[in-house]
């Protein structure tokens, strides 16, 4: 017999709908969590964990992509800890990954980021898509030069640089 879910399982499934996939210190900072929420969804053949990543069973989604969501909910983590964006964060469409409402003015941020090698599609798709007030991640500073946008980034990170401080 498979155990009942509770309020705060339902809390956990919501958000790996959004995102598809996350890492436990992505749940603990978001939604909170204890192993056994994990373990009843497991159990109810919800999840799967594997390695440091949680994913919802009923969205497939591909290596790349699982990469960029983990990486941008990395970036909302440390700004969530430093108080700069509040929990109010939800998955938008391509080419953007997230929104994150900021923490002392009542405005939505959008969260992308730039893959190494594909600078340049994935530029003109942020221009064409552009919703203004957004955060350009890039995974490392070699890609700075390679950057050409029409629009202007509200903030950039680098990945590699960001994930390093911690």
């Amino acid at each position: 017999m498979r155990p009942e879910l509770t309020h705060k399982d339902g809390n956990i499934l919501d958000f790996l709908n959004q995102f598809g996939v996350c890492r436990k210190e992505h749940l603990s900072c978001f939604v909170g969590y204890n192993i056994k929420n994990l373990y009843r969804l497991q159990q109810n053949n919800k999840i799967v964990i594997e390695d440091e990543c949680i994913k919802i069973k009923a969205i497939q989604i591909e290596n790349a992509e699982q990469e960029n969501v983990l990486k941008v909910l990395d970036i909302l983590q440390i700004l969530y800890q430093d108080k700069k964006i509040t929990k109010d964060i939800i998955s938008v469409d391509l080419p953007y990954y997230a929104a994150a409402k900021l923490a002392e003015v009542e405005i939505f941020m959008y969260f992308t980021i730039v893959n190494k090698g594909r600078e340049n599609i994935q530029c003109r798709l942020i221009d064409r898509e552009n919703y203004g007030n957004f955060v350009l991640i890039l995974e490392s500073e070699d890609q700075i030069d390679k950057i050409k946008l029409n629009t202007l980034a509200d903030k950039v990170f680098i990945y590699e640089n960001e994930v390093k401080k911690r």
